[in-house]
């Protein structure tokens, strides 16, 4: 079915239901130009830009599970998965439905690869599943749905509003979807893992994760060797280490980390977190320690311990664990085993 005639029916089925005509164009298309200068090369896919073309979600007079929202929260939110959260949410999706940190998003058309998929996920957790094949499939289910008076009706300030589930259909509902047959991408596979490892690798390049940047390549210092080195001269090194701290912020992430013969706080930008780091776990650090004094981390567990003043060992415990300068500058971050002992 095309996506016009899907449109078509859906539309007509919320009207029978809400017993009026409820369904309007949007006033202009500007926010959908501004998504499509935004994103570019990557396109919206060519059922979801026909929906914003014909249809206003804030008009819809349809409730939807999630619910159907129009470009510019797409953008807004695509903006925040780009700039906030990369590492967990795929820029190659467009959220087009947000209800309660729950979320239908479309695969974007990329240069190669052909989107329009549409995966639903949670903001909090969860697995990426595919839901269905396109914005079309969707449309038409939730005309099924209509047509089964799987649907309620409630009254607004604007006129009567069609609820498609009921809300006492959300948990069930899911059950009710059609079989997907094999994808051309995805074969019979309905889910993507949440850890960027397990994500395509055409989501993965869109992030600037390559495999060169995944392979661990193995120390060529440790900490402890790293802090012999001259200090007239800038350095270079990779070392392995086990994250025992972590502070996040705007700029990235500092890290305090150990690897057995000493400790260094490392300075992670944003785009070299990809793969981490996390507290308690074993990481690769490519890092450079700029020429200086080679000073050694104070240790927050035995900070202040001889400080008579208890406010006195407690700043100085704080500032050991949250605002040490760091030694070191991470130019990448990857994965790792922890070491066999």
């Amino acid at each position: 079915m095309g996506v016009d005639e899907a449109i078509d029916g859906f539309l007509s089925a919320v009207s029978r239901a809400a017993g009026a005509p409820v369904a309007r164009p949007p006033a202009n298309l500007s926010a959908l130009h501004e998504l499509e200068a935004t994103i570019a090369p990557l396109q919206v896919p060519a059922a979801v830009r026909r929906f914003w073309q014909r249809v206003d979600p804030g008009a819809l007079g349809a409730d939807t599970y999630p619910g159907l929202h129009g470009p510019g929260f797409a953008l807004t939110s695509w903006l925040m998965s780009r700039d906030e959260a990369s590492d967990s949410q795929p820029t190659a999706l467009l959220q087009i439905a947000y209800e309660s940190h729950q979320c239908m998003s479309a695969e974007l058309d990329q240069p190669d690869v052909a989107g329009g998929t549409l995966f639903e996920w949670n903001l909090v957790d969860g697995d990426f599943e595919r839901r269905f094949d396109g914005l079309e499939g969707w449309l038409v289910y939730l005309t099924g749905l209509i047509g089964a008076e799987r649907f309620g009706v409630y009254e607004t300030p604007h006129g009567q509003v069609v609820c498609v589930p009921r809300d006492e259909d959300w948990e069930i509902e899911p059950q009710w979807r059609p079989r997907l047959a094999a994808h051309p991408v995805y074969g019979l596979t309905t889910h993507v893992g949440r850890d960027i490892l397990d994500w395509p690798e055409h989501w993965q390049r869109l992030t600037g994760l390559t495999p060169a940047r995944i392979l661990p390549r193995g120390a060529s210092h440790t900490i402890s060797e790293l802090m012999q080195t001259d200090p007239g001269s800038q350095v270079q090194a990779t070392v392995v280490a086990k994250v025992v701290s972590l502070v996040g912020g705007s700029g990235g992430t500092s890290v305090r980390v150990h690897d057995g013969t000493d400790m260094l706080v490392v300075h992670c930008l944003r785009e070299t977190t990809l793969l981490g780091p996390t507290i308690d776990a074993w990481f690769e650090f490519d890092v450079v320690l700029p020429a200086g004094p080679r000073a050694l981390p104070a240790d927050p567990d035995t900070v202040g311990l001889d400080e008579p003043d208890p406010s006195l060992r407690l700043e100085a415990q704080f500032l050991a664990q949250y605002a040490q300068p760091a030694g070191a500058i991470a130019t990448a971050v990857r994965r790792t085993q922890t070491p066999a002992t």
